[in-house]
């Protein structure tokens, strides 16, 4: 696990603003934010946890949990389609690189993620 400034990870999917509320309110409730983002190593695109990562840029943390992977490479990490857009790796590192996200809940990684659990004090800038 990394920590990285949440400013510097790149989305490729759009958020529900109401999760992301949900999320930061239970950060404060734990006092700790609860499960690294998944990120692609290289480019430090988000596979997963675009929501943590808005409630970690709303509660202005400084920095976040990440775990990073080599995500073209890995054969570990599958990416599926959870609407009618096709996806593939390829598109979703397009997609972040150039800022055009997809819709929420738009792909799904198959891949788990170590838990964490980490103060906000911690976190904070």
């Amino acid at each position: 696990m990394t920590l990285h400034p949440p400013q510097s990870l790149k989305p490729h999917e759009r958020v529900s603003w109401l999760r992301v509320l949900q999320i930061a309110i239970q950060f404060l409730r734990t006092g700790a934010f609860d499960h690294p983002i998944l990120i692609d190593a290289e480019s430090r695109t988000i596979l997963d946890g675009h929501h943590r990562h808005k409630a970690a840029l709303l509660l202005n943390l400084g920095q976040v949990p990440c775990h990073e992977v080599a995500y073209l490479s890995d054969d570990a990490i599958t990416v599926t389609a959870r609407r009618t857009i096709p996806v593939s790796k390829e598109r979703v590192m397009t997609c972040a690189k150039m800022g055009t996200l997809f819709p929420r809940k738009s792909t799904r990684h198959n891949y788990t993620t170590p838990p964490c659990t980490i103060p906000l004090t911690l976190l904070r800038i």
